[in-house]
């Protein structure tokens, strides 16, 4: 009866749950719940964009704070301590200490007591003393409260106090309260002669730090830690250690606290002393603003998501009404009654009117067409008799084709197509196999395929091996020597394939053999193409360093030319001059234009000359690795090259540009070659502009000198490195054509790249890389 019973609930429970199975539901529910599910997942995902953004921004904002606040207190600290040392300084230099110390204790005793009593800021100094460099108590303050037990030799060595100067030590825990030692070195002749040791307790009250908290805000918390980690303190007692150490300085560093809060927190080294100040505070408080952005932005969607459904509510119940009358009308006709109408007015002018006229149509379309089927079925009665009786014929034919199939693979003799049983013996063998195997039909059935494999294969248990992957894998395929009736070898391709029953009970293996011993030959014919081909490299490699004399020979005798040139070059720029000087007066127009030109030619000459023999020294050069300051190069090239130019003509902006591992003079070279040229093109510009930046890689920095001026065509980008390849012509803008072949140089010797983009009057930008890691 119980069983009854439940599988009754469990139909029921079944109707209900495909009764609400969205796929089930109507357009009027199904409308509502796709607009409230897309106003939900836009909200959604507009709320987290807004709430990551937030969260990322006002944690940068409160780190960058407590950064801040960090560096606030340190320095704090820090005037505080550099303020004791003043003090204790100014007292290890007076007169009467220096003598009490030398006379251990008899002379200027009084005064030094004095001194000392001075030392005394308020009650937290417990003891000062004045000790010999033995250690040894020599006089102490008349406040002094009591001594601290502590090893001073470990102290004065752990803090490693110079001549004339005072530290604040390390805090130790002594029977639970902690005590930091001032430590002023007494000095003569620059020698320590003796020690000034204050001892000074540690402690904050909880109202103090309370205040702090209060101060900086967001629960913040204050922590000292001597430099060796060996001591914790929040300022009243001492603490465990947190996990953030002296390793991570400077830095602000995110952990979890033991109650398990997120917690942000950064410390800062006090000048002077070995302590770390560390400022933490949680996270949570930090972003309860960004919470309470959260609910305001749910609140809104669920607001949104309540007028959508109402809206898409009002919508669908527009659009189904007329749709369920279309659906009676449907119902009717797929019951057979095709005569009933389509209870909705086919003058509406929106779909459903062009829908409804359509569905008339059909329906007059439908029934004529079940008329017409009624017919056809008669006639399809009689044509399916027909096609029993063709499909007997059928089966006939599929029977002679399968012999003929059969009878085919026997014929193959592309390849042997051989079916063994479970151990491997031959059961049927084709024309195929004979051809490549030699053995005949009657000859080889009953007989075992291993007499196909070399000695060495049967030995190695290969034929076993192959059987048994076929049987594991359902296939096994492999390559290699075979063996004839005639004991001739051929190089054949195998595969395996088991052959199971349908109980997957085996019942053998189908075996096909290829012989494809003319592609083995083929292939080893590739192989000593390929040994012939690594020679011919080998070869290419010779001509490759034959080439680079053949460059150094040219780079030899591009100097000397360049020397030769020189003489000839200076008689006709001197007599030029001397025409100029002695005769301008009786030479007219033309004649003074032609020996201005011929001193402007001389001149430019001289330039070319210059030039290349810097790009033939150049390949002789070695360089000289060094890390340049690039920006401070780039201010100084810029400065030497707008010293006789209006400052105010040029706008040069220079980025902060990182050092680079390169020679210093060349890397001057191109940045004076690549500005000049920035300065030369954009001269004619109204406003000429000139930016210097670089772009930041993992394994190199590309520097770059862009302008405003006239640019070039990128279709001849690739003649701008070449020696006298010039786009703009000398009437246009003075130049040689060696200086960017100079540059593409130097920067080849530095494992670099150089290379540009222009647009004709729009400016042209240079880029040049520099690897990180010189490799030279």
């Amino acid at each position: 009866m119980s069983q009854t019973s439940e599988a009754c609930n469990n139909k029921i429970m079944g109707k209900w749950i495909n009764r609400f199975s969205f796929s089930r539901l109507s357009i009027q529910y199904r409308l509502p719940i796709l607009i409230c599910t897309l106003l939900l997942s836009a909200i959604a995902i507009y709320g987290f964009a807004n709430y990551y953004s937030l969260k990322k921004a006002t944690l940068t904002l409160s780190k960058e704070r407590l950064g801040s606040i960090t560096d606030q207190m340190s320095s704090m600290f820090g005037q505080s301590v550099q303020s004791i040392g003043k003090t204790g300084n100014s007292t290890a230099t007076q007169k009467a200490v220096t003598q009490c110390l030398k006379s251990n204790g008899k002379a200027f005793r009084t005064e030094t007591i004095e001194a000392l009593n001075k030392l005394h800021r308020d009650s937290t100094w417990v003891s000062t003393a004045l000790l010999n460099t033995n250690l040894e108590t020599i006089v102490r303050s008349d406040k002094s409260k009591h001594d601290v037990k502590v090893n001073l030799k470990d102290v004065i060595n752990y803090n490693h106090v110079g001549p004339n100067s005072t530290k604040v030590g390390k805090i130790f825990n002594v029977n639970g309260t902690m005590y930091y030692p001032i430590i002023t070195a007494v000095t003569e002749n620059s020698k320590i002669t003796g020690y000034i040791i204050s001892w000074v307790v540690l402690y904050t009250s909880q109202k103090s730090v309370t205040q702090f908290s209060k101060l900086v805000g967001t629960g913040a918390g204050i922590y000292i830690l001597n430099t060796d980690e060996s001591l914790w303190t929040d300022l009243m007692k001492p603490i465990h250690s947190l996990p953030i150490g002296v390793d991570q300085l400077g830095k602000v560093v995110e952990y979890k606290s033991s109650d398990g809060r997120q917690m942000m927190a950064s410390t800062k080294l006090i000048p002077g002393s070995d302590w770390v100040v560390m400022i933490d505070f949680p996270e949570q408080i930090v972003l309860t603003g960004v919470s309470a952005f959260v609910r305001l932005i749910t609140g809104i969607g669920l607001f949104l998501t309540a007028i959508g459904i109402f809206a898409a509510w009002v919508m669908s119940r527009k659009i189904t009404k007329p749709m369920k009358q279309l659906t009676v009308a449907a119902t009717a006709i797929s019951q057979g009654n095709y005569s009933a109408p389509v209870p909705i007015n086919v003058y509406r002018h929106d779909e459903l009117g062009q829908l409804a006229n359509a569905f008339n149509i059909m329906r007059a379309q439908v029934y004529q067409m079940w008329q017409d089927l009624e017919e056809k079925v008669k006639d399809r009665t009689a044509e399916l008799q027909e096609e029993i009786k063709l499909r007997k014929a059928t089966e006939e034919s599929l029977r002679i084709s399968s012999q003929r199939y059969h009878l085919l693979v026997e014929e193959v003799k592309d390849y042997a197509i051989v079916l063994l049983d479970v151990n491997g013996k031959v059961i049927v063998w084709n024309k195929g196999a004979e051809k490549i195997k030699g053995y005949k039909e009657d000859e080889i059935l009953g007989k075992s395929f291993t007499c196909f494999y070399t000695k060495e294969d049967i030995n190695a248990g290969k034929p076993q091996k192959l059987l048994d992957k076929a049987t594991r894998d359902g296939r096994s395929e492999d390559e290699g020597w075979r063996v004839g009736k005639d004991g001739s070898r051929f190089w054949a391709n195998v595969v395996f394939t088991a052959i199971y029953d349908v109980d997957n009970k085996l019942l053998g293996f189908a075996k096909i053999t290829r012989d494809i011993t003319e592609r083995k030959k083929l292939e080893e014919e590739r192989r000593l193409i390929s040994d012939k081909l690594e020679e011919r490299i080998k070869e290419v490699a010779v001509q490759s360093i034959q080439l680079e004399a053949v460059n150094k020979e040219l780079e030899a005798f591009t100097y000397s030319v360049s020397h030769d040139l020189r003489t000839p070059l200076r008689a006709i720029s001197g007599y030029s001059i001397m025409l100029k000087e002695d005769y301008e007066a009786e030479l007219d127009a033309e004649g003074k234009r032609i020996i201005r030109n011929i001193i402007g030619n001389t001149k430019m000459m001289g330039q070319l000359i210059d030039d290349l023999l810097a790009f033939s020294r150049l390949g002789k050069k070695e360089l000289v690795r060094t890390l340049v300051d690039m920006r401070s190069l780039a201010m100084s090239i810029v400065k030497e090259l707008l010293k006789h130019e209006l400052k105010s003509k040029y706008d040069i902006r220079i980025g902060s540009l990182p050092p680079a591992e390169a020679d210093p003079v060349m890397i001057k070279q191109v940045i004076m070659n690549l500005v000049s040229n920035a300065i030369k093109y954009s001269s004619k510009k109204a406003n000429p502009e000139i930016e210097i930046g670089y772009k930041d890689e993992e394994t190199k920095t590309i520097y770059y000198v862009k302008d405003n001026g006239a640019g070039f065509d990128m279709a001849y980008a690739h003649k701008l490195f070449g020696v006298f390849q010039r786009l703009h012509s000398q009437e246009e803008f003075e130049g040689t054509g060696v200086g960017l072949a100079l540059v593409k140089r130097i920067i080849d010797k530095h494992k670099g790249k150089i290379w540009a983009e222009a647009v004709e009057n729009s400016g042209a930008t240079f880029y040049f890389s520099l690897p990180k890691k010189l490799n030279i």
